[in-house]
């Protein structure tokens, strides 16, 4: 983006941010994400595009972590077991929703990749650096969940 500042250029990603279908919150992405993570972000890819991909990263990584932390796990089991009209098909419920949630994270690290490849987003090191350490947050948070619903429900078929 040949002539416009560091500044225009931040703005454009927050509001690309904004109207991305995959940004989760309602709410204006620059009361929600910290000024120095976004700079950062920037910093590593010098490329809009790259940087809003980055920071849905960073959504991602952060929902999967915080859900794992915050969540009661003997509630959503309870919500398994009451949606369903016997054990095993709260088993089998629980199994696909949480399966779900792991299958999910690996295709996005796969689709990252592929728009890296195809270079839709920037891959430098650090680029290629920082999503593998979030996508592997991601898969570690959806990972736990599992085990701790697995455990509190009895073995997934």
């Amino acid at each position: 983006m040949f002539g416009f500042s560091r500044a225009e250029k931040l703005q454009r990603v927050y509001r690309e941010l904004a109207k991305h279908p995959e940004w989760i919150s309602k709410q204006d992405p620059r009361g929600q994400i910290p000024l120095e993570l976004t700079n950062q972000l920037f910093a590593m890819s010098k490329d809009v595009t790259t940087t809003v991909w980055l920071l849905l990263i960073w959504q991602q990584e952060y929902i999967a972590s915080q859900f794992v932390e915050t969540i009661s796990i003997q509630e959503v089991v309870s919500d398994f077991r009451a949606a369903s009209s016997s054990e095993d098909e709260a088993i089998s419920i629980a199994t696909k929703e949480v399966d779900g949630l792991v299958e999910s994270a690996q295709m996005y690290g796969k689709r990252v990749a592929n728009m890296m490849d195809d270079g839709v987003m920037v891959g430098n090191l650090y680029v290629r650096q920082y999503c593998a350490e979030k996508l592997t947050r991601i898969m570690a948070g959806w990972m736990r969940y599992r085990l701790k619903v697995q455990s509190e429900i009895g073995a997934f078929v």
